[in-house]
């Protein structure tokens, strides 16, 4: 059976080492967005683009230290993968459309750029640092060891906490900032459509009440 992680000696034990990373991969998922959203308040494409080149660095970074053979890593059961995660992903995509509203969104050549640069780019490198990252993790401390039924129990075992537990700060930012946007323009709208004045009594002063037309 191929090995996709390659256990290298070293005087820090892997669980240790491989903690460590995990932590520091997580702080750097929420560093990310607070520094660039919360505090410098970038543009959205620049802020992605520099999400997508620090993220990429760090997972870089993991492969070599760690050397993790990262083809082996997802062309394994990729049939399987396939059958199971495009469905999965129909569904999430169907049940984001129905539930929440929808959102200005720009036309022509910028609107493809768009689906590809927010969509596609950001959609994947998130996967990566917030899914694969922590599996692969997992999949290192187990050294790879997935060969019966008890096995695999204890990977999803380890592997589901750390997912779970991954900082997800960006995509509810991105999606509340959208929400708040669409039920101000909503409020706006309905607010505009009244015009209240004062109600006046036969002796000409104004009443406490109001009347909207």
């Amino acid at each position: 059976m191929a090995t996709l992680v390659h256990t290298r000696s070293a005087t820090i034990p892997d669980v240790v080492r491989q903690g460590a990373w995990f932590v520091f991969g997580s702080a750097l998922a929420f560093a990310i967005p607070y520094v660039g959203v919360s505090q410098l308040h970038l543009q959205h494409d620049v802020y992605y683009g520099a999400y997508f080149a620090v993220t990429l660095a760090l997972l870089g970074t993991y492969a070599r230290a760690e050397q993790v053979d990262v083809r082996a890593l997802f062309t394994r059961h990729w049939l399987s993968s396939l059958i199971i995660g495009i469905p999965v992903a129909a569904f999430v995509v169907w049940n984001v459309v129905r539930s929440d509203d929808a959102t200005s969104r720009p036309h022509g050549a910028y609107f493809a750029f768009e689906l590809l640069w927010r969509g596609v780019g950001y959609g994947t490198v998130d996967a990566l640092l917030l899914t694969v990252f922590p599996c692969v993790v997992a999949y290192t401390v187990l050294h790879g060891r997935m060969t019966t039924m008890f096995r695999r129990a204890r990977f999803i075992a380890v592997a589901l906490p750390m997912v779970s537990s991954s900082p997800r700060r960006t995509t509810s930012d991105t999606r509340s900032t959208a929400r708040t946007a669409s039920r101000s323009r909503r409020s706006g709208t309905r607010s505009s459509r009244f015009r209240c004045s004062p109600r006046r009594t036969r002796s000409g002063r104004s009443a406490r009440t109001s009347r909207c037309t």
